[in-house]
């Protein structure tokens, strides 16, 4: 930023009014001199005070047709070539500039007035310049080539909309001063931001639609259409802005998706309701109010330029008329320039006694010390709880200062209280307790793991679940209708040639469990982990879900087998024929609680529960010991809940 953009924004916006506060409401409107001339404001001409124009006027030449900028200057590739010397910048940003640097508005009226300057003037600020990085809107900061290079918190990002960023993420207003900082993203990542872009880009719009490209508007997840500069130009159904996220958007609304088809219209605003609504903003006929006086939030508070509460409106009418702006005397003005309310302005006595806040006899605090809070914390200048006082107290000593022996200090320096202050933590104290607070993010961590596990395995039992009650319903269903026949007609080869590829069927479904459980844990890792802390955990709510499910299969299975058994005692050769397939059924349902106890040892325990108080314990257990699967569980600590240790 040049030595001149400084001095022109001094000029154009931080001239003074000439309009007194007490003189304001005895203003006449404007009126047009005998020349024609009509004065945009009073820094304008009029009859007496002529615009003035250079003696060597061919210096106005290379001004005609440029356009003046928010900033006041006027700039031809890169380099200033004028300067705004009579007219406020923002209202007269965009305007052309005539013969002898006049700008006058489409009705023929001179509003400003701009001279040229030597371009090889030095900038004072050699590290931004045209050039330089920019803080847009959205709260990125896009290179020169619109490559992303950094960010600022989105909700400054408005206020700096515009502003340039030096290479160490100083952003510098148009004054040339630095009002906060941008975090830059490393040159690793811009390139890495830059070929995925490129990537996307080949593929984005390798479309056959000559008139969209990465620069034309495009759909966001909230169902708006922000051009690349992040206008809001459009709006789209929010049922269908998910999907249609990334796509582009031409002059017509036409949505087209990366292969080049058009899947759908966005409802574009209008540029010339955009024209006008922006016009409108700051175009009303009051002097003494522009864009940077105070303004009403939803909050009901009046802030002014730097934030700062200078007044307040009734909280029932501050959504109405957030966003209006608010002049010496507290008139609240709309965007129309309508006085439409008022606000009550803070006293001047009152900014006087915040001024006086610190200038207190007491050496031992300033207003760097730190401070309670309605809360009854004491916090440091870096928002640090240091200590504390009673809370019924509190809201008596808000905004007092509190010195290194906890003494509350008034703002006339009369000690007024005592607060508790925190010890300072040793190197020890403050180890250990990063060791402790490392230890419940490890444990955290640990616990979502656990979670994620229980998650998988539910689903993969809930299916097995699915798929095998109407398998072994068809087991069950087909032994009792044999059953039921007379002895001397029952057909028990018959028997066996229906029920075996159904057991099979069932066997293979509980495998594919099995299998996908085991999958989950390739190495062993989670087993040894799981075992070790078999007493330390508590089951969490997946894996009671878990368990739930797990011992629905169990009983399942389980009561199928008993019941099948039972019925064919009686069928000689069905019941030699299909005593080893039981084993084939049950043999993968005691694989998968062996791969659960495993992985989530709690969880059998939570399964011999259930299944106790379902009277399916004695069953289970049975089956356990056929295999010795009891033996693993008593070595988790759960023989007991199982009913397996004995006396």
């Amino acid at each position: 930023m040049t030595d001149i953009e400084k001095n022109s924004m001094g000029q154009s916006q931080k001239q003074p009014s000439s309009i007194s506060p007490a003189n304001k409401k005895n203003q006449k409107p404007k009126q047009e001199d005998k020349s024609g001339y009509k004065s945009a404001d009073d820094s304008l001409t009029d009859e007496s005070e002529p615009v003035e124009m250079s003696e060597n006027e061919s210096n106005y030449e290379p001004l005609v047709g440029k356009k003046v900028k928010k900033s006041g200057l006027v700039t031809d590739k890169g380099d200033v070539i004028g300067r705004l010397i009579k007219g406020k910048a923002d209202q007269l940003d965009g305007k052309s500039i005539g013969e002898h640097g006049v700008i006058k508005d489409q009705e023929g009226n001179v509003i400003g007035q701009v001279e040229p300057v030597e371009s090889e003037k030095k900038n004072p600020y050699p590290w931004v310049n045209e050039s330089s990085p920019e803080v847009r809107k959205s709260g990125k900061v896009l290179d020169h080539d619109d490559n992303l290079v950094g960010t600022v918190d989105r909700r400054a990002a408005g206020k700096m909309d515009g502003f340039k960023v030096d290479d160490e993420g100083n952003i510098v207003d148009h004054e040339g001063n630095i009002v906060g900082k941008a975090e830059m993203l490393k040159k690793e990542e811009v390139q890495e931001e830059a070929q995925e872009d490129k990537e996307e880009g080949e593929k984005k719009f390798s479309n056959p639609y000559p008139w969209i490209n990465e620069f034309s508007p495009e759909v966001k997840k909230s169902g708006k259409v922000f051009d690349k500069d992040d206008n809001l130009v459009g709006t789209v159904d929010k049922r269908a802005a998910d999907k249609m996220a990334g796509f582009k958007v031409d002059d017509e609304g036409n949505i087209i998706d990366h292969d080049g088809n058009i899947v759908g219209k966005a409802e574009m605003i209008k540029e010339e309701v955009k024209e006008e609504e922006g016009e409108k903003k700051f175009s009303n006929p009051y002097p003494w109010i522009n864009e940077f006086s105070p303004e009403v939030r939803k909050s009901g508070k009046v802030v002014d330029n730097d934030d700062n509460v200078i007044g307040s409106v009734e909280k029932r009418a501050a959504d109405k008329l957030a966003g209006f702006k608010v002049d010496d005397e507290g008139n609240i003005i709309s965007h129309e320039g309508n006085i439409v309310g008022k606000a009550e302005l803070f006293k001047e006595e009152a900014k006087e006694e915040g001024e006086k806040k610190f200038s207190n006899p007491y050496p031992r605090i300033n207003e760097f010390s730190p401070e309670v809070k309605s809360s009854g914390k004491v916090l440091d200048k870096d928002d640090n709880i240091v200590g504390s006082v009673e809370k019924h107290a509190a809201h008596n000593l808000v905004g007092f200062k509190v010195d290194d022996e906890g003494n509350i200090i008034n703002h006339e320096g009369n000690i007024v209280g005592k607060a508790e202050m925190y010890k300072e933590k040793t190197d020890e104290e403050k180890q250990k307790e990063r060791e402790e607070h490392q230890k419940v993010v490890d444990k955290e961590k640990e616990e979502e793991e656990y979670r994620k596990l229980a998650n998988l395995m539910s689903n993969s039992i809930q299916q097995s679940l699915d798929k095998i009650k109407p398998v072994l319903k068809m087991i069950t269903e087909n032994i009792e209708a044999e059953e039921a026949k007379p002895s001397d007609q029952r057909d028990e080869q018959k028997l066996v040639e229906n029920v075996k590829p159904l057991i099979e069927q069932a066997s293979n479904i509980l495998s594919e469990a099995d299998g996908a459980i085991r999958g989950l844990d390739p190495t062993g890792k989670i087993a040894k982990t799981a075992q070790a802390k078999t007493s330390q955990r508590e089951a969490s709510p997946e894996e009671y879900h878990l368990a739930d499910l797990l011992s629905q299969l169990t009983g399942e299975v389980t009561t199928t087998i008993d019941k099948a058994k039972k019925k064919v005692k009686n069928m000689p050769h069905a019941k030699k024929a299909l005593s080893p397939l039981w084993n084939v059924l049950q043999s993968p349902l005691l694989q998968i609680l062996s791969a659960v106890g495993l992985l989530l040892t709690g969880v059998l325990g939570l399964v011999g529960n259930l299944l106790n108080g379902l009277g399916l314990g004695s069953i289970l257990n049975s089956l356990l010991g056929g295999i010795g699967l009891n033996k693993i569980l008593e070595g988790f600590g759960l023989g007991k809940v199982l009913g397996s240790d004995k006396k």
